[in-house]
């Protein structure tokens, strides 16, 4: 799988876990009292994270 398409497919799946699959906020819920800045750079780090992961283990 090429970069682009695996950094599409980890924001589409944190993108619906986050709207989609954590309806009474378990997972999420800590995030509520953030600023909109502070949501950003965790879920940011959440997807840079992932991606260097990925890139460690498929090498």
């Amino acid at each position: 799988m090429n970069l682009l398409g695996m950094i599409t497919f980890l924001l589409l799946i944190i993108a619906v876990d986050y709207f989609y699959f954590d309806r009474d906020r378990k997972r999420w819920g800590w995030l509520k009292c953030a600023s909109r800045a502070k949501k950003a750079i965790c879920i940011s780090s959440i997807l840079l994270l992932s991606i260097i992961s990925y890139l460690g283990l498929s090498m």
